[in-house]
């Protein structure tokens, strides 16, 4: 019985699933703006700001800058779940609510974005990461927030994964 018991535990941590890398940047570009180096571009607004910078292979945002940056990649199998996994250290708490930092886009529409909300935190100075389908807000019908606060000045590893089907 334990052969038996033993074999099938074996075939399943043998199944694989099969996963495509859809995209993968290092950022390890020189210090500096980087929408005129590497595979990022502006992409909003029209007549960019050109104020989208990379410092100590870091993408820096804040809320005083304007230009929307992206790197593209080429997928023509669209997968119905998307993961992405990326750092992030808020130095310093939004004025407001929060806005999103990060888009995922299925090359036409915006179909999910990622949020720091510093509202309705039980710690006072933390703050959330939310996710929400085609919203622009935190605060818009179906958006949610992961429910642990966040404090500033510390590295997180973030893994989002989002299912194209069920829309979230």
């Amino acid at each position: 019985m334990k052969k038996i018991c033993l074999a099938i535990f074996v075939l399943l941590t043998v199944v694989t699933v099969r996963a495509d890398l859809l995209f993968s940047d290092g950022l390890n570009y020189s210090d500096g703006l980087i929408e005129t180096d590497g595979l990022w571009f502006c992409y909003s607004p029209a007549t960019p700001h050109l104020d989208a910078f990379v410092t100590n292979d870091l993408l820096i945002l804040n809320q005083n800058n304007y230009d929307s940056v992206a790197a593209p990649f080429t997928n023509n199998a669209a997968p119905s779940v998307v993961y992405a996994s990326f750092t992030i250290n808020v130095s310093k708490l939004p004025t407001s609510s929060g806005g999103y930092f990060s888009v995922f886009s299925d090359g036409t529409n915006t179909v999910s974005r990622i949020f720091i909300d510093a509202t309705n935190t039980v710690v006072p100075g933390t703050y959330r990461l939310g996710v929400a389908n085609f919203a622009s807000y935190i605060n818009t019908a179906g958006a949610t927030n992961f429910p642990m606060d966040l404090a500033t000045s510390i590295t997180y590893q973030v893994v989002f994964s989002w299912d194209e089907v069920s829309g979230y």
